[in-house]
């Protein structure tokens, strides 16, 4: 259903690789390729994008005079409706589509709140939420899984109920939302953020900035009998963990009154008004995700989030990522060419600047600013791809203006004040399962090596060389005994001699023969030698004390 004018990635706006060549852990150049959507025309009558998003092969975008807009990339429709407003000059703030793309939620600059079916074309007012400036929407993953199971009436009825999820306010409260058969069921709030501010801070103004809810996420666990919540204000970072209803996530007080909840908050020091909380999923909708992003004022602030029945920590912070430094000589943002546009006057010196949107791919952080795209990895945090638009090409698109991500189909969208763009992904996590064996994320680099058994034997290694360094010798000899042509096996046992490991050294020691290849017949006869010398000694020891022998005489039959 895709067909495309042209590509933009050519001559002075080639997209660059910013890291060294060969350098471990960079994504090949090719892996990016930004298409423009040449069906999506733009109407000038309508207005310039504002915002936009992306679900289940459809495109939505709001204006700033009010317009939604929807674009089928399987039926290649493009349709446009008008938003009710109360002012000639109301346009649309924001837009939130749940994953499936049946559920439409519109805000306007005016602070109206409206839900549209994605079947009709009617605007239905949110009495429950009239006085309420929806900055953020969590959908419920649970809704998106019982569609896609779902078939002949059943998906149709699954298509109308959003199950509940939640909804964060410009003054800093979640609600709990119930959308059944094109209706507002339920309408609750569960949590206000002014409760649980630090009583230090009480008599300190706070205003709007503080207190918005700029990013809400949630996501059951994988026993359904818990869910994680996180949300954001533009400085800090809640999480809570509780079940198995939505609203029993924000009942408990402390962890100390219920070990089935948990509740915590980072804060960093941030001026920005506003903010984006995302997930990074290796799989959707079946898939947990494995990672939140978070863009903060001193940079991209990284977590690592695990929802296992195992897991006692479901959130962790993994520090911040620094946003590119770019010369203010470049672009389109800057020089003439920005005197031109805009008929004013910038600095040129060398500057970080915050991002305007981002949306995630596996590996990748896709960065938007006004005049240019950055793909950050999130391992190797190197720049793999980078994209800056000219003057001609602000005059022709516009300026970024939102990244958006279809989590049922894997694609990620870019919207301009004038046109809409697609990132192509392909093959970005080549080298990510080395990068995450360093990491000590051996479960996920394993998952990533798939069936190369070279990249295994390496993941092992890493892996027996971690659980050596925190003392698990005798799982850290098993591990290096599976890959001895990467753990030198005189190596290794001599290591196990400083640390005064016998008992583990014997084990690393039968592992090694039971490998060895019955024609190597001077490396069995050395390792079966050390064995029997070991074992004498341990037996001779053993009689002085006047120990049971029994035992170690049954271990001397060795067999080969």
């Amino acid at each position: 259903p895709f067909r495309y004018a042209h590509k933009i990635m050519q001559d002075s706006r080639q997209g660059s690789h910013d890291s060294d060549n060969g350098s471990e852990g960079d994504c090949r150049v090719d892996a990016f390729n930004i298409d423009f959507l040449s069906e999506w025309k733009h109407d000038p009558e309508k207005g310039n994008h504002v915002t936009g998003a992306a679900a289940n092969n459809l495109l939505f975008a709001g204006t700033d005079q009010g317009w939604l807009i929807r674009y089928s990339l399987m039926e290649d429709k493009l349709w446009s409706v008008q938003c009710p407003h109360t002012s000639p000059n109301e346009g649309i703030y924001k837009i939130f589509v749940d994953p499936t793309g049946n559920h439409i939620i519109i805000c306007t600059t005016g602070g109206s709140c409206f839900y549209m079916y994605n079947e009709t074309s009617k605007f239905v007012q949110l009495k429950k939420l009239q006085f309420v400036w929806i900055e953020s929407v969590a959908w419920n993953k649970l809704a998106a899984q019982a569609w896609c199971n779902a078939t002949g009436k059943a998906k149709k009825k699954a298509a109308g109920n959003t199950m509940s999820f939640l909804i964060g306010s410009r003054d800093g409260e979640i609600f709990e939302v119930v959308f059944e058969d094109q209706k507002e069921r339920q309408c609750t709030r569960v949590w206000r953020i002014k409760d649980s501010l630090d009583q230090s801070r009480e008599f300190i103004v706070i205003t709007d900035q503080d207190i918005a809810i700029r990013g809400l996420l949630m996501e059951p666990y994988t026993d359904d009998t818990r869910i994680f919540v996180a949300c954001c204000t533009t400085s800090r970072l809640y999480y809570f963990v509780g079940g198995p209803t939505v609203s029993d996530v924000f009942q408990a007080k402390s962890q100390a009154e219920t070990g089935t909840h948990a509740k915590g908050f980072h804060e960093l020091p941030s001026r920005v008004s506003e903010s984006e909380l995302h997930f990074t999923f290796t799989e959707y909708p079946l898939g947990q995700p494995n990672g939140l992003v978070w863009i903060t004022e001193p940079g991209l602030f990284q977590g690592r989030v695990s929802l296992s029945d195992t897991s006692k920590t479901p959130f962790t912070s993994n520090g911040l990522i620094e946003y590119p430094h770019f010369s203010g000589l470049e672009g389109a943002k800057s020089g003439k060419a920005r005197r031109l546009l805009l008929s004013q006057e910038i600095k040129t010196d060398s500057a970080k600047k915050l991002p305007c949107s981002v949306a995630m791919s596996k590996f990748h952080a896709i960065m938007l600013f006004d005049d240019r795209l950055y793909c950050l990895h999130t391992l190797s945090q190197r720049i793999s791809y980078s994209m800056v638009f000219t003057g001609e090409d602000v005059h022709k698109y516009g300026w970024f203006c939102k990244a958006a991500t279809d989590y049922l189909k894997g694609t990620h969208w870019l919207f301009t004040n004038k046109a809409v763009f697609e990132v192509s992904v392909e093959d970005e996590g080549q080298d990510a399962w080395l990068l995450l064996a360093k990491s000590k994320r051996f479960d996920e680099a394993f998952a990533n090596a798939g069936d190369n058994k070279k990249r295994i034997d390496e993941i092992t290694a890493y892996k027996a060389n971690h659980l050596f360094e925190v003392g698990e010798y005798s799982k850290a000899a098993e591990l290096y005994a599976k890959v001895p042509h990467l753990a030198n096996p005189t190596a290794t046992a001599i290591k196990l001699c400083q640390i005064k490991q016998q008992t583990v050294l014997r084990k690393y020691l039968r592992l090694i023969l039971d490998s060895c290849p019955n024609t190597n017949f001077i490396q069995i006869t050395s390792i079966v030698t050390w064995l029997i010398q070991m074992y004498l000694d341990k037996l001779s020891r053993s009689r002085s004390k006047r120990l049971d022998t029994m035992s170690i005489v049954c271990t001397l039959r060795i067999h080969k």
